[in-house]
């Protein structure tokens, strides 16, 4: 028998010697494996926005929703100062998914997250992640540990309604369509009235949507903040209309939507998910929109000023 490998857990600083220039920079690179082990689908993960006085370490949007995440780390264990600037951080952007990554999660602070699962709404979730570093012989080694997360968080826990699984069955058959002509890698879909997609373009993504004037639409979904504004994203491309539309082979609404932190290049077609017998020919117009899409925009990916 050959010599088995030693393993013994190290300080994460052999691998990051510091936080702000080493931890932050190889989490936001890496963080689809933080995503897949918590149960999410990021896009346009990014560094330090302030709020106040204060920087948040990362943030984001899930890819499914919509909606805004925040990454507060540490290398350290858990401190009363860093829940603080995490809960600072979350009413400030005003996010639904909170991550807070440490070395280390002291008792009081994994109560504290479970407490606030408990007591916010269901668009809001706490979680807890250890980073956990190891030696085995002369390398290092890493691995994250989900040590809070809300109580219902599992999806096999939660109890769709017939509606919903309509929902997740029609957006599950339009990922297949697309993963067959490869424009996606994704497998499930989302048990609601929309869902996204990642498309390949930094600061955007594409979005199904059932709306509720009884339309569906396809729409190239652009999400601005204060480091990318629609000067930089929206307007090049509106620029280009034209030539998008011609290539597109139709007319597309553009919707700049100034008061929101979003803008949308959108088809629609009438459709709900109450008619299940259109279901079939609306997975069909999607999947042909989006080739069509992805055709008319790429030329202009240059036009990207992030």
């Amino acid at each position: 028998m050959g010599k088995i490998p030693k393993i013994k857990e190290v300080s994460p600083r052999e691998l990051w010697p510091n936080e702000e220039k080493d931890f932050t920079p190889w989490l936001q690179k890496n963080f689809q494996e933080l995503g897949e082990m918590i149960g999410i689908n990021a896009t346009n993960i990014r560094r330090e926005r302030r709020t106040g006085d204060f920087r948040v370490d990362l943030i984001g949007e899930e890819v499914s929703s919509g909606h805004k995440i925040i990454v507060e780390n540490q290398l350290m264990p858990t401190d009363h100062n860093h829940l603080g600037q995490l809960l600072t951080y979350a009413s400030g952007l005003d996010a639904n998914i909170i991550i807070w990554v440490s070395s280390e999660f002291r008792v009081e602070h994994k109560h504290a997250l479970s407490w606030l699962n408990s007591i916010t709404s269901e668009d809001i979730s706490f979680f807890g992640v250890r980073i956990k570093t190891f030696k085995i012989d002369n390398q290092i080694g890493y691995d994250f540990d989900l040590v809070v997360q809300p109580e219902e968080w599992a999806p096999k826990r939660r109890a769709y309604s017939e509606k919903r699984q309509r929902y997740g069955k029609f957006y599950t058959d339009l990922l297949r369509d697309l993963r067959e002509k490869g424009i996606t890698s994704a497998s499930k879909g989302n048990a609601d009235t929309f869902q996204g997609m990642g498309f390949g373009w930094s600061g955007a993504y594409l979005e199904f949507r059932f709306t509720t004037e009884g339309m569906f639409r396809v729409a190239f979904y652009i999400v601005t903040s204060e480091d990318n504004s629609k000067t930089q994203l929206f307007d090049p491309l509106f620029e280009q209309k034209k030539k998008i539309e011609k290539d597109f082979g139709g007319s597309l609404a553009w919707e700049r939507r100034d008061k929101q932190k979003h803008s949308t290049i959108s088809i629609y077609i009438e459709g709900t998910i109450d008619d299940e017998s259109s279901l079939d020919s609306l997975k069909e117009w999607a999947v042909e929109q989006t080739l069509k899409m992805k055709q008319a925009l790429e030329p202009h990916r240059d036009l990207w000023k992030i």
